[in-house]
């Protein structure tokens, strides 16, 4: 499942448990941008 397909399952309605799921995935998918935005602008690959 795609973190766009979670979220749009999680739409109306979420337990805690997936709430934490959600806001995880998410934290991760934006460090992961940060990552690889500093990864190019020092010149490594990413």
């Amino acid at each position: 499942m795609t973190f766009t397909d979670f979220s749009k399952k999680l739409k109306n309605g979420a337990s805690i448990k997936e709430e934490d799921e959600w806001m995880e995935w998410e934290a991760a998918k934006n460090m992961l941008k940060a990552w690889k935005m500093a990864a190019r602008e020092t010149g490594l690959s990413a």
